[in-house]
């Protein structure tokens, strides 16, 4: 896997990308041992490697291994290679989320616990792929490094989508629009 880190290519990964890694699918995982939980198949979105060539997608080319949970890889995940800021969507099924009351607000708050000193916050209701969906953008810390993030979680059937958007504080506003029109390209099925 190739990161790029304030346009430079590195091998190791941006710190900010395990955020993604692990706190995807807002948090799915929580609470249960083993649940039975998949990806969703059901949706489309755009590509941003096509659309612009700043834009890479990152492949998990080692592939999963024991200690990695089911959701722990985001559907599908890019990265700037000017910026290094990064786009993914993650997806995460299972029978039970139907009849789930959990919020949209409490979801999100799984997708950012491993942020700390949370400056700013602001949340608005919007509608993403057809479905009501929650929009936060906070700035805050993530391993001793300023972040600003801004999510968009939304449940379909038996399905909850979040689509993240990860940026240092002073790149935020370059890629905020093409994070706003991946999140308008969502098509559900």
């Amino acid at each position: 896997m190739t990161v790029y880190i304030s346009g430079m290519r590195t091998s190791s990964l941006l710190i900010l990308l395990p955020l993604l890694l692990f706190q995807t699918a807002c948090g799915l995982l929580i609470g249960n041992v083993k649940p039975v939980s998949e990806k969703s198949e059901s949706y489309r979105i755009m590509d941003l490697s096509r659309e612009s060539a700043e834009w890479e997608r990152i492949e998990d080319t080692q592939g999963p291994t024991e200690e990695d949970e089911p959701l722990a890889i985001p559907d599908v995940a890019y990265q700037s290679k000017v910026t290094a800021s990064i786009i993914s969507l993650n997806s995460g099924c299972r029978p039970s989320m139907e009849a789930s009351e959990q919020s949209l607000k409490n979801f999100t708050e799984q997708l950012f616990l491993g942020v700390g000193k949370i400056t700013s916050r602001e949340e608005r209701e919007i509608v993403a792929g057809g479905a009501p969906a929650l929009e936060t953008t906070i700035s805050g810390r993530l391993n001793d490094e300023s972040v600003k993030l801004r999510t968009v979680v939304l449940r379909a059937d038996r399905c909850l989508y979040d689509l993240t958007y990860v940026a240092r504080p002073e790149q935020f506003e370059k890629d905020e629009k093409l994070f706003s029109q991946f999140v308008a390209s969502l098509r559900l099925r």
